[in-house]
């Protein structure tokens, strides 16, 4: 399996976040990479099974940093695989980016992790859990 994990803003905490969360899906069959969303591609989800979107407080409806991608994203046919976004900052701020998925027919999960001062290592542990049955679900045809 091939998990790709991209955030933004491109900041220390945001990063060491995408980091814990590649320690909680690495494994013998798993590899798992790690990329700023100004400095994801194309070239970076089409290996993907499972894409991790990490989205941060912003004004804009969907980060800047994530142009490139959201730009690609109507002509990229992604169904069969999985898709989930996790929060940056104090609140989910994903609306934006899920609405910029819809044309490439990816499956994505609705339950994102606990943020903010809730949020805990055994948050995102439970959450990687939820993902990874998601993405089963998505593999056997049943979501």
């Amino acid at each position: 399996m091939q998990v790709f994990v991209t955030y933004a803003p491109d900041t220390a905490d945001a990063r060491r976040t995408a980091d814990e969360l590649k320690a909680l899906f690495v494994g013998p069959e798993t590899v798992v990479s790690v990329k700023p969303a100004s400095q994801a591609s194309i070239l970076d989800l089409e290996p993907a099974d499972l894409m991790l979107f990490g989205v941060g407080r912003t004004d804009a409806d969907v980060p800047s940093d994530y142009a490139e991608l959201v730009r690609v994203f109507p002509g990229c046919n992604l169904a069969g695989r999985a898709a989930a976004c996790f929060p940056l900052g104090a609140s989910r701020a994903s609306a934006g980016l899920r609405r910029a998925l819809k044309p490439t027919e990816i499956s994505v999960l609705d339950e994102e992790p606990a943020a903010g001062d809730k949020a805990g290592r055994s948050d995102l542990r439970d959450w990687v859990l939820v993902v990874k049955e998601f993405l089963k679900g998505v593999r056997d045809g049943r979501r």
